[in-house]
């Protein structure tokens, strides 16, 4: 099990002509201007530039702003959620919609713990009929109030997984939004309530990096 890609996500309509390198350096990190931020541009243009600084990742694509720790920590995440807070302060007339916290781990293989969890009668009865299951996916949401819990439990063909964790709030109101990203304690404990006592797996201290 190893953690992964772990992020903020604000979903809205960005205006990517305000998020310049010198914006995101001078006020959502707030450091002085001339500090050194990276600016990372892809080759390949259907993925988009990343600016990275003091860990933290920013990627704005068409209608959301992404937020991420280059190392998937719980520390790193909120610092992530932190800069997101400050996008969503600094540019009040921004549309919002949403905002989620992204929890993820993938397996190389699967435990056969998580291969029996996301069994199903459908599984069986496609076995029966003589299907070969490729792939499959278990999915569910829980309430996390205010917001949910989006689950989604996946094995590949090739026997690895990933458990996905979307700490989600659906809301156009940025008072809401900056609430749900300030709630980090809540929805730690929840995402280690799951792992441990749900899933069967304990983070380790240093293991979520």
């Amino acid at each position: 099990m190893k953690p992964t890609d772990w992020n903020v996500v604000v979903a809205g309509a960005w205006n990517p002509a305000i998020l310049t390198p010198h914006f995101v350096l001078t006020s959502l990190f707030q450091e002085d201007e001339g500090t050194p931020i990276a600016v990372e541009v892809a080759l390949d243009r259907s993925v988009p530039t990343r600016m990275r600084h003091d860990g933290i990742f920013v990627v704005h694509e068409p209608g959301r702003l992404t937020v991420a720790p280059e190392r998937p920590a719980f520390q790193g995440l909120w610092k992530a959620a932190g800069i997101a807070q400050r996008a969503i302060e600094e540019l009040p007339r921004t549309p919002l919609v949403a905002a989620g916290v992204n929890v993820r781990f993938k397996f190389d293989e699967m435990p056969p713990g998580l291969t029996e969890m996301r069994h199903c009668k459908l599984i069986d009865v496609l076995v029966d009929g003589d299907y070969n299951i490729e792939s499959g996916a278990l999915r569910c949401t829980v309430k996390l109030v205010p917001g949910v819990i989006n689950i989604e439990l996946t094995e590949n063909p090739d026997g690895s997984g990933l458990l996905a964790l979307n700490h989600h709030l659906g809301s156009a109101n940025r008072d809401e939004l900056l609430g749900w990203l300030g709630m980090s304690e809540k929805i730690e404990a929840e995402a280690k309530r799951l792992t441990e006592s749900v899933f069967g797996f304990t983070l380790e201290p240093g293991e979520e990096a």
